[in-house]
């Protein structure tokens, strides 16, 4: 989500300059989730990066959630999967 200012061609004296405003604002979040594949119960949540550390806090937050459940979550080879630091308690 954010704002590009659209460049175009201005008109200007040969040898000057255009003057225009930058806008560059940008706001973007992550959104980690996990789905129930029998039920389709599903627990979604936004995080500022994609990282470990906001990964290991999810999980922290999912089993919060689901204190009393045996989950089995299947992961690919993503960088934050592999981070040698996550500490998973059960």
């Amino acid at each position: 989500m954010g704002l590009i200012t659209l460049w175009a061609r201005k008109l200007t004296l040969k040898g000057v300059q255009p003057v225009g405003i930058e806008q560059w604002c940008f706001d973007d979040f992550w959104l980690y989730g996990l789905i129930e594949p029998m039920t389709g119960e599903s627990f979604f949540d936004e995080f500022c990066h994609l990282d470990s550390i906001c990964f290991e806090k999810y999980l922290e937050l999912f089993a919060e959630k689901f204190p009393e459940d045996f989950h089995v979550v299947q992961l690919d080879n993503g960088p934050l999967h592999q981070a040698y630091d996550l500490a998973i308690s059960s």
